[in-house]
């Protein structure tokens, strides 16, 4: 993972130590270089969270239902 956007960080958000974090034009962008071998994030209820590689940008929640629990993992093809 490289970066993080939220427009305000909520109860719950994980904390990096090591990042860089800017305030940029009401989000918070918080800058890491983080190796995950798989991410497991859940679809929030309210917000629209993007996961975004290049060019692709995916909606979680076109994936699976508000409070789901996705298991994110990087494959080569």
């Amino acid at each position: 993972m490289l970066e993080e956007q939220y427009v305000w960080y909520g109860a719950g958000l994980e904390s990096h130590p090591r990042a860089t974090i800017s305030y940029d034009g009401g989000w918070t962008r918080v800058f890491v270089n983080r190796p995950f071998r798989e991410l497991l994030i859940r679809v929030g209820w309210v917000s629209r969270q993007v996961i975004s590689s290049g060019d692709s940008r995916v909606a979680l929640n076109d994936l699976a239902p508000g409070g789901s629990l996705l298991q994110l993992r990087i494959a080569k093809r």
